[in-house]
């Protein structure tokens, strides 16, 4: 979908929530919970940019990968930018 049809559909979600409340009335947890295409776009904003950039690891046995030997104890870094954005290339 276009980003010009998530907008609209998230105002229009949005409305039908405040126009059900009473002025100054707080959001409660079921309101939230009517708000599924917010979510949506909330969940894919995070998988586009995650708040948590990656992390360290310690290779448990030695393995090899694209050619190159990993020894066991070696720490590694994985990007978490890298696994949520090429899905097919890493997860066939």
């Amino acid at each position: 979908m276009s980003i010009i049809i998530f907008s609209v559909l998230i105002k229009t979600e949005q409305m039908e929530i405040v126009n059900s409340k009473a002025p100054g009335e707080p959001l409660k947890w079921e309101d939230l919970q009517k708000m599924k295409c917010s979510w949506n776009v909330a969940q894919e904003v995070l998988r586009m940019a995650p708040p948590v950039q990656g992390n360290f690891r310690e290779a448990l046995t030695d393995f090899v990968f694209n050619g190159f030997t990993i020894p066991k104890g070696w720490k590694l870094y994985w990007s978490a930018n890298l696994t949520h954005m090429h899905e097919r290339r890493l997860f066939p």
